[in-house]
């Protein structure tokens, strides 16, 4: 547990982000990022992106196959101590970095890929829930393969670790989508809703861009051919 990367810093500047916001923006908290991906683009190591009511990340094509790539190490919360909405149109999130959520509404609504890929990195997550009407969130420990329509991925790190408090997600999967996963993954949860935990990794679903279909996709289809492969540890 002493390879367990902590709680990332938040030593940096603060950025905000604010979906309602119109004018000229450059991330202060009276000019706030109206797209949550100007804030992820203009955030550095340490940083912490604060959430003004909500915040949006749109797809970035008409099939919404891409992720959204959070690639710093940074923070995500609501503001002054409340939850933020994160709504995201995007195929999923997938990490480059660490990064911590803390009293943040996930609000996924795209069916492809609605997960977290931790990619080797550490997720850690406070507070953090699904909104109403929005998709189950699902977190995988590694990556997304080259198999899929996804292109243009972050690198991916050597130890990946989940620590959860007070939080909703999913089924856990160790490996990837299409991707088994050959570091060492950590779990650590605490007060949590969790779906179960596989030590692989699952199969790919076909991509369905009907925003307008609210019903909820079938789970991720664990595969036992993309294993991990490292050391895991579940407490």
């Amino acid at each position: 547990l002493s390879r367990l990367p902590g709680a990332v810093s938040a030593a940096g500047k603060t950025i905000y982000t604010n979906m309602s916001y119109t004018g000229v923006s450059d991330g202060s908290i009276s000019k706030p990022y109206a797209s949550f991906e100007d804030a992820v683009r203009n955030a550095g190591d340490g940083d912490t992106i604060v959430i003004q009511g909500k915040a949006f990340a749109n797809a970035r094509e008409e099939s919404g196959v891409s992720p959204l790539v959070i690639d710093n190490s940074v923070t995500i919360t609501g503001e002054d101590g409340k939850t933020g909405e994160l709504h995201v149109r995007a195929g999923g999130i997938i990490l480059g970095a660490d990064v911590t959520m803390t009293n943040v509404e996930l609000n996924l609504a795209n069916k492809y890929h609605n997960a977290i890929f931790a990619n080797g990195y550490a997720f850690t997550a406070n507070n953090v829930t699904r909104g109403s009407g929005s998709r189950e969130v699902h977190l995988f420990m590694g990556g997304i393969g080259n198999g899929t329509q996804v292109t243009a991925l972050p690198a991916g790190g050597s130890h990946a670790a989940l620590s959860l408090t007070d939080s909703t997600f999913g089924r856990i999967y160790a490996g990837g989508v299409e991707s088994g996963y050959t570091g060492d993954v950590t779990i650590i949860a605490s007060g949590c809703a969790l779906g179960s935990v596989y030590a692989s990794g699952a199969q790919e679903r076909a991509p369905d861009g009907n925003w307008f279909d609210t019903s909820e996709p079938p789970a991720p289809v664990a595969d036992k051919q993309y294993a991990a492969t490292g050391s895991v540890s579940i407490q």
